[in-house]
């Protein structure tokens, strides 16, 4: 088995505290290291080392060059956007979309912004369908998520005949690698989460791992507390993480809510704790195996269903029974094997019995380590193993999508991914001509661009007009457009002082109010213009429509006046001759008019 160079890239930190996404590009990384030469790179920061594979920050610049000299790349949601080099090239490319943000999303904060909500929501729907346009494997993290990807790939012309060809079944184009566990048990390393927060030995304590996000539900869990609290005065509820390590993650309106609602139940420090910082991975364990419960609360929306709540795994990990909100793959995995309680989403009083129940009777330690044995590391990482040992493009790379014409053949680094001999006269074309071919320039360009041509040459080719010897000037311009296209214009907000970041933030809401209102007189101007420019062009083509109609009509009213002087013309055609003509006078000329 040959060894392949694999990048792997997270676009959060890698350190002693990680977010979820950086913990599975970690342990993604780590699997396939045991055979191939891997290096993997975070765009934020680096701190942590492993001795089987190249752990780095680096920069765009740096990834491309990295990407270019590797067998496969292997990148989040959003990789496309981030690293439009990678998009451009050759490379095999592994997308892992285990995390549908675009769902999470969503939900907004209360009071904010309808139109900005709109068009982020926007924006992120146009990085997925870059990243399904390109991507040639694909790697979720449940068969319930599978089958959401799958409809959106349908959505974008990635199953079509090419990739059905390859496998019936799909696999070959995406495939399902959940979060994993390590194999090893957790073991104590230092000072517990009781020692740490001050807890007594008699206390009960139920974890909230991960995040504070605004698609959980954790104030129906703080009213449950307050309910529970009434009867267990020793239970405990601890939330390990209040600020999310990645920099570009702000605290979220739910976590604010959160607080809130604690201390004005009187349940701040007393039933409940906030761990401000994140737990650092390496120390998980500790906090861990100190309580008796894991929770995880989550509203009812169409995120939930498509969910895969990585936290719930670290509770699988050390044993703990859960009370978890229903709704999602690892939730019904969790209930069917008796590992813990699901109750409906927002229910005080079924999430309050829940609690009770698994203080007053702890489910069996078996039932949650067979759980835990199912989602090993090596084991669910099989499928992504398996694309490294033979990384290939995408059998449809030559193909790009278009809404009205179904899949074309596009002059695209797509189309040097074309096995060698393959039979290209059975892909539909319906953009160029049939003695075209694809021009130099366009193959530095994206997916995208290649579009964008084909429609310009397509337009100028039903005015009567070819595209000209200039055309590389057009996809420099283009391609260029392109790159700058990416650049993240996000106005920074952080600062070390709260007054300048409060500050910083109404200068953006002020200066976004403007750039809304330019937009808006933008778009009406555009619109005012795009409707007079359709109503000349309908009166042009009726114009037109008219002037072929009377063109047509003098045609045939000019054969009939030949044919009338023909036969004027006869001979024999004698005044005598057409007299013994049974027709009333005048209706020859009547009939031929």
């Amino acid at each position: 088995m040959t060894s392949s160079r694999v990048l792997v890239i997270t676009t959060d930190p890698l350190g002693d505290r990680m977010p979820g996404p950086a913990i599975r590009a970690w342990h993604l990384a780590e699997v396939v290291a045991a055979e191939h030469q891997v290096t993997l790179v975070s765009s934020v920061a680096c701190e942590r080392r492993h001795p089987a594979m190249e752990v780095r920050f680096a920069e765009p610049d740096e990834v491309a060059r990295l990407a270019r000299g590797s067998d496969v790349v292997v990148g989040p949601g959003s990789v496309v956007r981030r690293y439009p080099e990678i998009a451009r090239s050759d490379v095999p490319l592994v997308v892992d979309i285990y995390d549908p943000y675009q769902l999470e999303n969503l939900e907004p904060d209360p009071g904010a912004d309808a139109a900005a909500h709109a068009a982020n929501l926007a924006h992120l729907g146009g990085v997925v369908r870059e990243d399904l346009m390109r991507g040639d494997f694909f790697v979720c993290a449940s068969p319930r998520q599978r089958d959401f990807w799958l409809g959106s790939l349908d959505a974008v012309g990635r199953i079509n005949p090419s990739t059905y060809a390859d496998d019936p079944r799909l696999h070959r184009l995406i495939d399902v690698v959940p979060f994993g566990l390590p194999a090893i048990p957790p073991a104590r390393r230092g000072a517990g989460l009781r020692e740490r927060l001050h807890l007594g030995p008699g206390d009960r304590v139920a974890v909230w791992g991960g995040g504070v996000y605004n698609w959980f539900d954790p104030l129906s869990l703080v009213r449950a507390v307050d309910r529970v609290r009434r009867s267990n005065p020793e239970f405990k509820l601890v939330f390990l993480g209040m600020r999310n390590p990645n920099p570009h993650i702000p605290e979220m309106r739910m976590a604010s809510e959160t607080r809130i609602l604690a201390e004005r139940l009187g349940l701040t420090g007393t039933h409940i704790l906030f761990n401000e910082g994140w737990v650092p991975y390496d120390e998980r364990a500790d906090f861990l195996l100190d309580a008796d419960l894991g929770v995880s609360t989550h509203l009812d929306h169409l995120e939930t269903r498509f969910s895969f709540r990585t936290r719930v795994l670290d509770y699988i990990w050390a044993g703990l029974p859960m009370v978890l909100t229903g709704g999602d793959s690892l939730a019904e995995e969790v209930a069917a094997a008796g590992a813990g309680v699901t109750v409906p989403a927002g229910d005080v009083d079924a999430i309050a019995a829940g609690l009770v129940r698994l203080l007053e009777e702890p489910v069996a330690a078996e039932a949650v380590s067979t759980l835990a044995r199912r989602f090993h590391w090596a084991d669910v990482a099989a499928p992504l193993l398996a694309f490294c040992r033979d990384p290939h493009p995408a059998p449809d790379r030559h193909m790009e999508q278009d809404p009205g014409a179904g899949l074309v053949r596009s002059w695209t680094p797509m189309a040097d991914a074309l096995p060698p001999g393959s039979d290209t006269s059975q892909v539909p074309d319906t953009r160029h001509a049939p003695d075209s071919s694809p021009p130099e320039a366009e193959s530095s360009l994206s997916v995208a661009d290649a579009r964008y041509l084909a429609q310009i040459r397509g337009a100028m080719a039903r005015i009567g007009r070819r595209s000209g010897p200039d055309e590389s000037d057009v996809a420099s311009a283009l391609a260029d457009l392109a790159d700058a296209a990416t650049i993240d214009i996000e106005v920074p907000t952080a600062s070390n002082v709260r007054a300048g970041r409060v500050a910083k933030q109404v200068i953006k809401r002020l200066t976004r109010w403007y750039l809304r209102y330019l937009a808006h007189q933008t778009t009406v101007l555009g619109q005012a213009a795009t409707r007079f420019g359709t109503a000349m062009a309908e009166r042009t083509d009726r114009l037109e429509d008219t002037a072929s109609g009377l063109t047509d009509e003098l045609g045939r009213l000019r054969e009939r006046v030949e044919r009338l002087e023909h036969r004027l013309a006869e001979p024999g055609d004698t005044p005598a001759a057409r007299s013994e003509d049974p027709s009333p006078p005048g209706t020859e000329l009547e009939r031929q008019a």
